[in-house]
């Protein structure tokens, strides 16, 4: 369908109102889709040791396969960049599959792939290649789920990943809702912040119901509507997509049991989908063949309204599922979806132990009704699990109200409600327009001790300000260097030491060019343009700074010529700097002459500045009085002369005619705007 040219003139108005980029402005994202890659996949790396070499299956011929990775080096704390291009060997084709074998001996980490196929059209597969280092005995997955991109606060999102970091993660395990309305810039910023932030820790995604319809999750992320993935000969993961209707189709149970089966000695098995199975919180028994019931109609079911609807029950799909997970000793269920903690231990009758573990939001701000958060996992090759970041006040699987149960690790410095001693760690990125500031607050009860990659898109660093604050917590930059990605685009890769210890914070500023100026206001403009004494007003702010930008809301005060403060509300603070701040100022004083507006806005780099804005206000309108006639006259004399009066008043009826003429005027006026609108869209639509 085409789109209406006056819609697309809006839009590029709209467009033309944006601020200008500034320095620090992200390129084009070289996330372009997979273009015909189906393994490995972003969300579903390819796992290899460092001889083994690895597969990959596209849907056109591929003439070289190019590795690539930046990675920090401990023994020489400086960093390295690894890229090698190889020549892949073709094992099979058919079904308009090509499937080929890329020998290669690679050092452990985590691995941007680039294909060349053979017309001369390109691919990027970003963080889709893992070579494991050997003797991993134990795996620390960290769980995400609702991410929700598009919705929420970025800073959520942001914390989620660079926790993934931070708690040196062997493996993050996302649960879905990835985006908020699967719209592909959604996919963009995703993939931005998981390649900037969890830049060293592969991630296995499966989609959400927000991500539906999957076309833009697919080509950005690649097909996880089924697993089976096994990266150590004791670990599996399986599991998928469960659709906007909350649960398997026939067909992908039986590619579950078909996985389970085949990997049955796997020690460790781990199922992973979006929606509950359960509804509940604590220990649930319930022997085979017990009459699962509508949680819908029977308010004591444990199980969710989606894998305990009515039509999941007829066909069987849960109990087949459970009787899965039973026969072929699923040790933990991952899900999200409700936007809160709920942990149950699920014991069958015949024995064995099986956790269903569903975490809160990881980044939508608006959790409901409890807060933002991620979990850590320990898992062992000898079938236990351990929550070593689990805080205090962690009930983990005993039986408790489902739904004022605090478990994960909380990323929240606002939630709706908090439990007695609730603690939390949270960090933010602020953009200026020639330096990243990141900060990290640590209210939790354990240091966060670890070295972060970081690439920084589009920066040339120039100055590193790291902070020591008086706990001794610091953020330290142990190496950089300027990389261009084999797409062209460009990042400044850092090696980031934190020490962020319990009850404290600290900050990094890595500035493109040094700030050495405070923010700055200035008036943009009013409305109305030229401001009256005694009326109201809105004023347009723009505030800017020479490189770090704002650190915190600036402080707005307005005073009028005679000192007397003036009422102000702030209804929008800047969003990126430059930005603009909206002021409204309901009235003004009837006798001042001008107002001035001072704005105090501080930058990461430490500078402090008042801006005062000096906004002249007209003299209201002189007001016109009418002499009237003493009436303190005898009353004989006012009845006497009412017959004057009355041939007085009646000049006032032409007057109150032209009104009326008027307000029909502007009916019409109004009738005929409606007129022309309705033809024109007639037009339009007749040129579709």
């Amino acid at each position: 369908m085409r789109v209406a040219p006056w819609i697309a003139l809006l839009v590029l108005g709209l467009a033309a109102l944006a601020p200008l980029a500034g320095a620090l402005q992200s390129p084009p994202p070289p996330e372009k889709g997979l273009n015909g890659v189906v393994s490995p996949l972003p969300a579903l790396p390819a796992v290899a040791n460092s001889t083994s070499g690895f597969r990959i299956v596209a849907a056109k011929e591929v003439s070289s396969v190019e590795v690539f990775t930046v990675y920090y080096n401990a023994s020489t704390g400086r960093l390295g960049v690894y890229s090698k291009a190889y020549k892949p060997v073709l094992l099979s084709s058919g079904g308009g599959l090509y499937t080929y074998e890329v020998r290669a001996s690679l050092p452990p980490g985590l691995y941007d792939l680039y294909i060349t196929y053979k017309d001369g059209s390109k691919a990027f597969d970003p963080r889709s290649l893992w070579v494991i280092p050997r003797g991993l005995g134990r795996v620390r997955v960290i769980h995400l789920t609702d991410l929700h991109f598009g919705a929420g606060d970025s800073d959520y999102k942001l914390t989620a990943y660079l926790l993934a970091q931070a708690f040196n993660a062997t493996l993050i395990i996302n649960t879905g809702d990835e985006a908020d309305t699967a719209d592909v810039h959604q996919y963009y910023q995703s993939l931005a912040y998981r390649y900037t932030f969890a830049y060293s820790v592969p991630e296995v995604l499966v989609p959400g119901n927000h991500d539906y319809p999957p076309g833009n999750f697919y080509r950005y992320y690649g097909n996880t509507t089924v697993i089976c993935w096994r990266p150590l000969p004791w670990l599996l993961v399986t599991g998928g997509y469960t659709w906007e209707v909350g649960h398997f189709t026939e067909a992908q149970i039986r590619a579950i049991a078909s996985c389970l089966q085949a990997n049955s000695d796997a020690a460790v098995k781990i199922l992973i989908m979006h929606h509950p199975v359960f509804y509940w919180q604590g220990a649930v028994k319930l022997p085979p063949t017990y009459p699962f019931k509508d949680p819908h109609k029977d308010p004591h079911s444990p199980l969710s309204y989606y894998w305990g609807a009515p039509e999941v029950l007829e066909k069987g799909l849960l109990r087949q599922l459970l009787e899965l997970i039973v026969k072929y000793n699923v040790t933990v269920v991952l899900a999200g979806h409700i936007h809160r903690d709920q942990y149950v231990v699920y014991e069958p009758p015949g024995g064995g132990v099986h956790y269903f573990i569903t975490t809160t939001t990881s980044g939508h701000n608006k959790a409901r009704p409890n807060y933002n958060g991620v979990q850590v996992i320990d898992f062992y090759p000898n079938g236990t699990i351990k929550f070593p970041y689990a805080p205090p006040f962690f009930i983990g699987f005993k039986n408790a109200s489902r739904a004022t149960v605090y478990n994960s690790i909380p990323t929240d410095p606002h939630p709706k409600r908090a439990p007695s001693g609730y603690v939390y760690l949270h960090a933010n990125l602020i953009v200026g327009p020639g330096a990243y500031t990141l900060m990290v607050t640590n209210r939790y009860t354990y240091p966060l001790e670890s070295v972060v990659v970081l690439p920084l898109p589009a920066l040339h660093v120039a100055q590193v300000l790291n902070s020591t604050t008086k706990k001794g917590s610091s953020i330290e930059v142990l190496d950089y260097r300027n990389v261009t990605l084999p797409t062209g685009a460009e990042y400044a890769f850092l090696a980031v030491k934190l020490h962020v210890v319990p009850q404290s914070s600290a900050t990094l500023m890595v500035a493109a060019k040094p700030d050495k100026e405070p923010p700055r206001a200035s008036l943009e403009y009013t409305i109305p343009s030229k401001p009256v004494a005694g009326e109201g007003l809105r004023v347009f702010i723009r505030v800017s700074d020479d490189s770090s930008g704002l650190l915190g809301q600036p402080a707005v005060s307005v005073v009028d010529d005679k000192g007397r403060t003036v009422k102000a509300q702030v209804l929008m603070y800047p969003t990126s700097v430059p930005g603009d701040m909206f002021l409204y100022i309901p009235s003004t004083p009837s006798d001042a002459s001008y107002l001035l507006v001072k704005v105090r806005a501080s930058d990461p780099a430490g500078h402090t500045g008042v801006s005062t804005i000096k906004i002249p206000l007209a003299a209201p309108p002189a007001t016109t009085t009418t002499a009237t006639h003493s009436m303190a006259t005898s009353t004989h004399t006012t009845q006497a002369s009412s017959a004057s009066t009355q041939a007085a008043s009646t000049p006032a009826t032409p007057s109150t005619t032209t009104g009326k003429a008027r307000s029909s005027a502007l009916v019409w006026a109004a009738v005929g705007v409606v007129i022309v609108i309705v033809i024109a869209a007639a037009v339009l639509l007749a040129r579709r």
